[in-house]
């Protein structure tokens, strides 16, 4: 739940990732005149994120929520109920395990959305802080290593309407099996597909072995759509009404 409340911050999916830094262009929050334009309130991503007191609140939170994630994972690998327990506890906590492993994906795949190339660790932080402090990683391992961690998820995680033993997956609230899946084929296409650079000239390039992660993002992508747990809305307008309407469509 806390990993779940870091999701839910005004500098995660609540606000800024979803709507500030997924601006595509200044004027979408900037008014055109040079006036409006060097005002710090406005919420532009090249006005206001040039700022890096502004720019640094969703890279702490992301990472935030990535040590909290980094907790739940090694507390669960190395406890008695996943371990030693009944077949239900283990199924338990093998679902919350897949959940804890997706949303520390989530969160790193933001960061290299964002940034590109960043520190990437995935073990708590030491209290001597000896581990705390890394260089940047190529953005290819850090997606290699997600798509991996996304994949055991996947296996052990509901389809929406399912249940672990005694975890309910009835609710479009909690991370399931398709969710899951989309989330390793947005992965895929980002590490198939091309990117700028960190290094000399900055070129534009694609990684190795492109044609296998589209390959495995239509696989997922498939995989959702015969399960037939989900379908279309025949009515687009409708996904809206029911969002303001705060239902949760399942």
């Amino acid at each position: 739940l806390g990993i779940y409340d870091g999701i839910a911050d005004a500098q995660m999916y609540a606000q800024r990732i979803a709507l500030n830094w997924s601006t595509n262009n200044d004027i979408e929050f900037v008014g055109a005149d040079a006036t409006s334009y060097i005002q710090n309130t406005n919420r532009g991503v090249s006005n206001y994120y040039a700022n890096p007191s502004n720019s640094v609140l969703t890279w702490n939170k992301i990472y935030a929520m990535i040590e909290r994630a980094n907790l739940a994972v090694e507390g669960i690998r190395n406890s008695a109920l996943y371990l030693n327990g009944t077949e239900g506890e283990k199924a338990d906590m093998s679902a919350l395990l897949g959940e804890a492993l997706t949303m520390r994906a989530m969160g790193y795949y933001e960061l290299v959305k964002l940034w590109g190339d960043v520190p990437f660790k995935t073990e708590p932080t030491k209290n001597d802080l000896s581990n705390a402090f890394f260089p940047k990683v190529d953005r290819d391992l850090i997606y290699d290593s997600l798509i991996e961690d996304l994949l055991i998820a996947e296996k052990i995680v509901p389809w929406i309407g399912g249940s672990a033993s005694t975890i309910s997956y009835s609710s479009s609230e909690r991370i399931s099996k398709g969710f899951i899946k989309g989330l390793i084929a947005r992965i895929c296409l980002s590490r198939g597909g091309y990117s700028l650079r960190d290094k000399p000239g900055f070129p534009t390039e694609r990684g190795e072995n492109w044609k296998y992660y589209y390959e495995l993002a239509n696989t997922q992508c498939r995989e959702i759509i015969t399960q037939g747990v989900y379908d279309l809305k025949t009515d687009y307008t409708q996904i809206w009404k029911d969002v303001c309407a705060l239902k949760a469509d399942t």
